[in-house]
């Protein structure tokens, strides 16, 4: 199964291929990309809970993101909550394995990827990369938690198959475009 945010675009088809086969094959339960989407507090509890369960890119980043997210149905289907969740100060929470020190909120995703992460899947992370617009320039692109694979200007170095455009009103003014300058549109 492929979880696609309806900011997402595939550039290449063969990327959509390439993961299904690593699901297919059981290389991996789960092909996805990793974010922060959360509280502060939060972050530094789930790092250091799943840093040595999990190649987590960085403390910043430790929640699966469909975006895209391909996953196994055995795997999905465990999941039991997919949107945002506010965790109350003092409570203790199993997937945490602590009690929150503040109130906080986790983003999409975010009680679901506790979940993944507690099944201890196999996980293949692919570089996020994300376009933003940016009121001084015409387009910031970013790419977190693969250094290797981003020009000092931020583009990319090459294509990994995937874009997430960052913010639908950036889509929709036009700051985001093709190489060739060419505005992405709906």
């Amino acid at each position: 199964m492929c979880l696609l945010e309806s900011d997402t675009y595939i550039l290449d088809p063969e990327f959509i291929e390439h993961n299904f086969s690593l699901l297919e094959d059981d290389e991996f339960d789960i092909c996805g990309t990793f974010r922060g989407s959360c509280s502060d507090a939060l972050h530094k509890i789930i790092w250091h809970r799943y840093k040595k369960v999990h190649p987590l890119p960085s403390p910043e980043s430790v929640n699966l993101w469909p975006a895209p997210l391909f996953i196994t149905t055995k795997i999905l289907r465990k999941c039991s909550h997919f949107q945002s969740f506010n965790y109350t100060k003092g409570v203790y929470y199993d997937l945490l394995g602590a009690k929150v020190p503040v109130n906080c909120s986790g983003d999409t995703m975010v009680y679901a990827s506790l979940e993944l992460l507690a099944l201890k899947p196999k996980v293949r992370i692919w570089p996020f990369v994300n376009y933003h617009a940016n009121a001084y320039t015409d387009v910031v692109k970013i790419n977190r938690g693969a250094s290797d694979l981003v020009n000092k200007d931020g583009t990319p170095k090459k294509s990994i198959g995937f874009v997430h455009i960052g913010s639908l009103s950036s889509l929709l003014g036009g700051y985001v475009r093709t190489d060739d300058g060419v505005p992405f549109r709906y």
